[in-house]
């Protein structure tokens, strides 16, 4: 009933049944997984020299905290500088 690659023309399972038939075509390489680069979770910072440090500090990307997270952490840091005065 035409030329239609998908089992019984549904979406159910499209994508597995497309990577399957491409990775088993003639011709095509075999699909690989990519590697990440992953945060560098080991490194103490208050053992980097001053150097080190402003090169790790460089890697950070910073945001800019919008003006309702900063009433919120305000407000939650007053409440429990409060908290601990009683």
């Amino acid at each position: 009933q035409g030329l239609a690659i998908r089992p019984d023309h549904q979406m159910i399972g499209h994508t597995g049944f497309l990577m399957v038939t491409r990775a088993m075509a003639p011709g095509f390489r075999a699909l690989r997984k990519r590697d990440r680069a992953t945060k560098d979770t080991t490194t103490d910072i208050d053992s980097l020299t001053p150097e080190e440090r402003a090169e790790q500090l460089e890697d950070l990307e910073l945001r800019d905290i919008s003006d309702r997270k900063l009433r919120k952490v305000l407000r939650d840091l007053d409440a429990q500088v409060h908290a601990i005065g009683e």
